[in-house]
């Protein structure tokens, strides 16, 4: 199975997918020819299902060749329009949460509010600020017993986003 019980992270269940669909993924670019099977497209399912947007357009190629024109660009054309709807509202999100962040006076939600900034620019595919962020949240020592899940997830992520090459981030051009 893909799936091991250490990696149903808190028992939850898009983390987990999220993890198949990577997991998926790694094993179709590691394997030329796997383009002919399903394995892409359920990739694609599972990511897209979470967000994972950056994942889902980087496999749309493999997929490719195995698909009429006609489906292919009926498919490719609807992920695309519904990837870019949802990273608008996710910009927007960012904007307003940023800006709620800054005005809150309760210091200890700040490894919360880093961690959720964080999430939000990996997944409009700005891996440097969201580097920043989970790294800030890694960086803030010692958290009390209830708050060390948050650091536990910010590490997970700044692994997820330490090997990517390709970033959206406008604050870095």
């Amino acid at each position: 199975s893909i799936v091991h019980k250490e990696d149903s992270l808190y028992g939850n269940r898009a983390a987990t997918e999220a993890k198949v669909g990577r997991e998926i993924t790694d094993r179709v670019l590691a394997r030329p020819g796997l383009e002919n099977s399903i394995d892409p497209l359920a990739a694609i399912r599972l990511l897209r299902k979470h967000g994972e947007n950056m994942e889902v357009l980087s496999l749309l190629p493999r997929i490719k060749p195995w698909l009429s024109p006609d489906v292919f660009s009926t498919l490719s054309d609807s992920l695309r329009a519904s990837i870019t709807l949802e990273q608008h509202y996710q910009q927007l999100a960012l904007r307003h949460y940023t800006k709620a962040a800054g005005e809150s006076s309760d210091s200890t939600q700040t490894p919360i509010f880093l961690y959720l900034e964080g999430e939000l620019h990996r997944r409009l595919g700005e891996y440097r600020s969201a580097q920043r962020c989970f790294e800030t949240v890694t960086l803030l020592g010692a958290l009390p017993t209830d708050m060390r899940w948050v650091s536990e997830l910010a590490t997970k992520q700044l692994n997820l986003v330490a090997g990517t090459t390709t970033d959206n981030d406008a604050s870095d051009k």
